[in-house]
């Protein structure tokens, strides 16, 4: 019981929508990895993401395309893990940002992703589909802004699509503090120069696959879906080599990891040993917002 609530508290604060992100990246690469260990299971995530944004007469259209794969090593398992060895997600998300007031604006967004061992054709069992509707209020001076977001989405985060809120709070204090607090994500960063930050943060690796054929468990049980949650904090230093181009490593620990197979009524009927662990990450992003601030604040 424990273990599910803090699974709940890590996974609401980590869920990829960026609505609390002030300028998403146009693009960006992650590699993720954890050490290995004696348990049954070890994981390693590439994610590339890219944002392509397109702005309206009243309003912005931003396009979001990413690609997750995840490896996984199963070992001491007394039975073939060869057909969910690997994981994939192709994701496509569109997001619609009007503004209201000169204060509020309002965020509808809709997607779909395939997620799935693609051991065969793509099958309507590989596809997941989300949503999310938000407000957003951005006040203070330029010195000091904040970001306030408030909303509800509907997410495939514990096995099957659900509705969960989204509410987040970031506030730049000064010019060396940011923080930002509530779902979907929570972080402190400390900007140490213009091109070094420090960022303290929860984050969550993790999916819920279609298995394109039945895995066949000991005593004649079939699995028809995997699920996977790791969620933990994590330290991580960002270093911008110039206007665009930006690079990161990332050190934690995974507090909570779980990992089953599922029949098709999302019943459990493996449960893999995943304990905690440290885990490490790299990535490089680029952004050209970054250019035109800083042109910008050269004027």
């Amino acid at each position: 019981m424990q273990k599910t609530f803090w699974c709940c508290i890590l996974l609401c604060m980590t869920i990829t929508i960026s609505t609390a992100q002030l300028e998403p990246s146009l693009f960006s690469f992650n590699y993720t990895m954890a050490p290995e260990g004696d348990e049954e299971v070890e994981f390693y995530r590439t994610n590339i993401n890219t944002n392509i944004p397109i702005k309206l007469k009243k309003g912005m259209l931003l396009n979001s395309v990413s690609f997750d794969y995840f490896q996984l090593n199963h070992n001491g398992v007394n039975f073939s893990t060869t057909a969910f060895n690997e994981i994939y997600g192709i994701n496509y998300r569109l997001m619609y940002m009007r503004p209201l007031t000169k204060s509020w604006s309002v965020r509808v967004s809709g997607g779909a992703s395939i997620v799935s061992n693609l051991q065969s054709s793509v099958q309507s069992d590989d596809f997941l589909f989300n949503a999310g509707l938000s407000f957003q209020k951005v006040g203070g001076n330029p010195e000091k802004p904040y970001q306030l977001t408030i909303g509800v989405g509907y997410l495939p985060v514990f096995g099957e699509p659900r509705i969960l809120p989204i509410i987040n709070y970031t506030k730049k204090f000064n010019e060396k503090y940011t923080l930002s607090l509530g779902f979907p994500r929570m972080f402190l960063a400390y900007h140490m120069s213009e091109k070094s930050t420090f960022t303290l943060s929860s984050w969550f690796n993790g999916f819920y696959a279609n298995l394109s054929e039945d895995v066949i468990i000991p005593g004649t049980r079939r699995a028809q879906k995997s699920l996977f949650i790791s969620a933990g904090l994590g330290l991580e230093y960002s270093y911008w080599m110039d206007n665009n181009w930006a690079i990161s490593v990332k050190g934690g620990y995974s507090l909570v990891n779980e990992y089953e197979l599922l029949d098709s009524d999302n019943n459990t009927l493996y449960d893999f040993e995943a304990a905690a662990k440290p885990y490490f990450s790299t990535g490089i992003k680029f952004n050209l917002k970054r250019k035109k601030r800083n042109d910008t604040q050269q004027k």
